[in-house]
């Protein structure tokens, strides 16, 4: 959390692809069934707190469904723009928590989020510029889906338009 609020602003390459694997490599799931599905190599405009958002993403899909959830983890790349999206088979994100972590419902005594999980994923996806949405998964609970800017695989080649070296 302290992290998505103390972010300086700057950007660089991170390869989601990796960034899902190792998560999904340590996350404990020994009574799910989890899958992945990642491209070769898909780079985005982010920082390594990316990571937080995919262990976010991984421990609720994980720990808010049943005794053996089924998860689905996916990355594409889609040319501009990269997609990454966690599925589960649980009960789903009520609709209302949706609403205010989306910004759709003011905060209120009677309208608020149960968790921070929810709050860091869209922080942190937010100031990375990108979006984040919900859907029902296929499976049958909640498909989570974040969209980040697509950027060069090779730091070399890598400056995000309209921004500044770090010195």
């Amino acid at each position: 959390m302290q992290h998505a609020l103390d972010r300086d602003g700057d950007l660089e390459p991170i390869d989601v692809t990796e960034i899902v694997d190792d998560a999904v490599d340590a996350f404990d799931a020994a009574d799910a069934t989890l899958s992945v599905s990642t491209a070769d190599a898909c780079s985005a405009w982010a920082d390594p707190g990316l990571r937080a958002v995919v262990d976010n993403l991984l421990e609720n899909a994980l720990h808010h469904t049943g005794p053996e959830p089924t998860v689905e983890v996916s990355v594409t790349c889609d040319g501009e723009v990269v997609h990454l999206s966690v599925a589960d088979d649980g009960p789903g994100i009520p609709p209302a928590e949706i609403d205010v972590v989306t910004g759709e419902t003011d905060i209120t005594q009677l309208t608020h989020s149960s968790g921070l999980g929810l709050w860091l994923v869209r922080w942190m996806i937010d100031s990375y510029g990108g979006s984040i949405s919900f859907a029902e998964s296929a499976i049958g609970g909640s498909r989570v889906e974040i969209t980040l800017e697509a950027a060069p695989a090779e730091p070399s080649d890598a400056m995000r338009p309209g921004s500044r070296p770090s010195s």
